[in-house]
Protein backbone atom coordinates (compact mmCIF):
# COMPACT_ATOMS: atom_id res chain seq x y z
CA UNK A 1 0.00 0.00 0.00
CA UNK A 2 1.40 3.41 -1.03
CA UNK A 3 1.95 6.14 1.61
CA UNK A 4 -0.70 8.45 0.20
CA UNK A 5 -3.26 5.50 1.36
CA UNK A 6 -2.45 4.42 4.56
CA UNK A 7 -2.49 8.09 5.38
CA UNK A 8 -5.94 8.63 3.74
CA UNK A 9 -6.97 5.98 5.75
CA UNK A 10 -5.71 6.63 8.88
CA UNK A 11 -7.31 9.87 8.83
CA UNK A 12 -10.41 8.30 7.84
CA UNK A 13 -9.95 6.02 10.96
CA UNK A 14 -9.68 8.72 13.11
CA UNK A 15 -12.74 10.63 11.62
CA UNK A 16 -14.88 7.61 12.63
CA UNK A 17 -13.59 7.93 15.77
CA UNK A 18 -14.13 11.40 16.64
CA UNK A 19 -17.67 10.76 15.33
CA UNK A 20 -18.55 8.08 18.22
CA UNK A 21 -16.53 10.12 20.84
CA UNK A 22 -18.90 13.23 20.04
CA UNK A 23 -21.97 11.05 19.98
CA UNK A 24 -20.78 9.36 23.59
CA UNK A 25 -20.44 12.89 24.68
CA UNK A 26 -23.38 14.19 23.45
CA UNK A 27 -25.45 11.11 25.23
CA UNK A 28 -23.83 11.72 28.63
CA UNK A 29 -24.14 15.45 28.35
CA UNK A 30 -27.99 14.77 27.80
CA UNK A 31 -28.00 12.49 30.37
CA UNK A 32 -26.40 14.45 33.36
CA UNK A 33 -29.12 17.36 32.04
CA UNK A 34 -31.74 14.55 32.66
CA UNK A 35 -30.62 14.12 36.32
CA UNK A 36 -29.77 17.67 36.82
CA UNK A 37 -33.61 18.58 36.19
CA UNK A 38 -34.44 16.70 38.79
CA UNK A 39 -35.08 12.68 36.79
CA UNK A 40 -34.17 9.53 38.88
CA UNK A 41 -30.51 7.86 37.25
CA UNK A 42 -31.56 4.86 35.05
CA UNK A 43 -29.54 1.65 35.66
CA UNK A 44 -28.87 -1.38 33.08
CA UNK A 45 -28.05 -4.32 35.19
CA UNK A 46 -25.93 -6.76 33.02
CA UNK A 47 -24.73 -10.47 33.54
CA UNK A 48 -24.34 -14.42 32.53
CA UNK A 49 -26.81 -16.10 35.01
CA UNK A 50 -26.58 -19.98 35.80
CA UNK A 51 -28.63 -22.44 37.87
CA UNK A 52 -25.51 -21.97 40.44
CA UNK A 53 -26.26 -17.79 40.07
CA UNK A 54 -30.04 -17.49 40.68
CA UNK A 55 -31.08 -17.32 44.36
CA UNK A 56 -28.07 -14.43 44.74
CA UNK A 57 -29.71 -13.04 41.49
CA UNK A 58 -32.48 -12.71 43.27
CA UNK A 59 -31.31 -10.88 46.27
CA UNK A 60 -29.93 -8.37 43.71
CA UNK A 61 -33.32 -7.78 42.32
CA UNK A 62 -34.99 -7.70 46.07
CA UNK A 63 -32.00 -5.10 46.90
CA UNK A 64 -31.68 -2.57 43.91
CA UNK A 65 -35.67 -3.02 42.15
CA UNK A 66 -36.73 -2.66 39.36
CA UNK A 67 -38.23 0.82 38.92
CA UNK A 68 -34.34 2.05 38.41
CA UNK A 69 -32.89 -1.09 37.21
CA UNK A 70 -33.15 -3.10 33.86
CA UNK A 71 -32.05 -6.25 33.99
CA UNK A 72 -30.27 -7.95 30.88
CA UNK A 73 -30.10 -12.01 31.85
CA UNK A 74 -27.79 -14.55 29.51
CA UNK A 75 -28.66 -17.62 30.90
CA UNK A 76 -25.61 -19.86 29.35
CA UNK A 77 -26.64 -23.43 30.44
CA UNK A 78 -30.56 -23.07 29.55
CA UNK A 79 -31.54 -22.39 33.27
CA UNK A 80 -35.65 -20.65 32.91
CA UNK A 81 -36.43 -17.62 35.09
CA UNK A 82 -40.09 -18.16 35.04
CA UNK A 83 -40.51 -17.48 38.16
CA UNK A 84 -42.40 -14.15 39.43
CA UNK A 85 -39.42 -12.20 40.98
CA UNK A 86 -37.68 -12.60 37.18
CA UNK A 87 -40.86 -10.86 35.07
CA UNK A 88 -39.35 -7.63 34.14
CA UNK A 89 -36.02 -9.09 33.30
CA UNK A 90 -34.60 -9.47 29.74
CA UNK A 91 -33.21 -13.11 29.29
CA UNK A 92 -31.10 -14.05 26.74
CA UNK A 93 -31.01 -18.11 26.25
CA UNK A 94 -27.54 -18.79 24.45
CA UNK A 95 -24.42 -20.45 25.13
CA UNK A 96 -21.29 -18.47 24.96
CA UNK A 97 -18.96 -16.59 26.76
CA UNK A 98 -19.03 -13.18 28.70
CA UNK A 99 -17.56 -10.81 26.71
CA UNK A 100 -18.91 -12.61 23.62
CA UNK A 101 -22.40 -11.13 24.99
CA UNK A 102 -21.26 -8.13 25.76
CA UNK A 103 -20.10 -6.98 22.41
CA UNK A 104 -22.88 -8.72 21.11
CA UNK A 105 -25.27 -7.36 22.94
CA UNK A 106 -24.63 -4.18 25.09
CA UNK A 107 -23.83 -1.63 22.04
CA UNK A 108 -23.96 1.95 22.21
CA UNK A 109 -27.07 1.96 21.27
CA UNK A 110 -28.60 0.47 23.75
CA UNK A 111 -26.54 1.74 26.70
CA UNK A 112 -27.55 5.19 25.51
CA UNK A 113 -30.50 5.99 28.15
CA UNK A 114 -28.89 4.67 30.98
CA UNK A 115 -26.94 6.40 33.57
CA UNK A 116 -24.87 3.35 34.63
CA UNK A 117 -24.01 -0.23 33.79
CA UNK A 118 -23.94 -2.60 36.17
CA UNK A 119 -21.60 -5.91 34.29
CA UNK A 120 -21.34 -8.39 36.99
CA UNK A 121 -20.66 -11.96 37.01
CA UNK A 122 -23.56 -14.70 38.20
CA UNK A 123 -21.94 -14.97 41.84
CA UNK A 124 -21.85 -11.93 43.86
CA UNK A 125 -23.59 -11.81 46.53
CA UNK A 126 -24.36 -8.28 47.46
CA UNK A 127 -24.04 -7.87 51.12
CA UNK A 128 -24.22 -4.77 52.29
CA UNK A 129 -23.83 -3.11 49.15
CA UNK A 130 -25.92 -0.30 47.84
CA UNK A 131 -26.86 1.89 44.94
Amino acid sequence: MKTGKKIKKLFNGIRREMRKQSYSLQAWFRRQQAVADGKECKCLYVSPVGSTGKDFLEKIIGKFGKDRFDYLLFSYDGTSFDEPVFDKCRVIQEKGLRWDFMIKYVTPAYCENYDYIFAWADDIDIGDFSV
